[in-house]
């Protein structure tokens, strides 16, 4: 008696997307995360400092000239 052997049939071919949904999703999230820190650090968070650097400063009224002292570190002053 001869023995043949039943060979499987070939799986079918399915993207790792497909075979790993929960997998994929984690990884688009983790690039969307990379992607979108250095767009906030270096894109919007720049502009949103450079409008408030650029706003006028605010005037106190009834202030008049003031002196600086400056100390020189050898006990010494300097006035400005």
């Amino acid at each position: 008696m001869e023995m043949v052997r039943d060979t499987p049939t070939p799986l079918k071919r399915r993207s790792i997307v497909a075979r790993h949904p929960w997998l994929a999703a984690l990884v688009a999230l983790a690039v969307a995360a990379a992607l979108a820190i250095p767009v906030a650090a270096y894109v919007i968070v720049p502009a949103l400092v450079k409008s408030t650097l650029t706003e006028s400063l605010p005037v106190a009224l009834g202030a008049g000239p003031r002196r600086i002292v400056a100390s020189l570190g050898d006990g010494s002053a300097e006035v400005t």
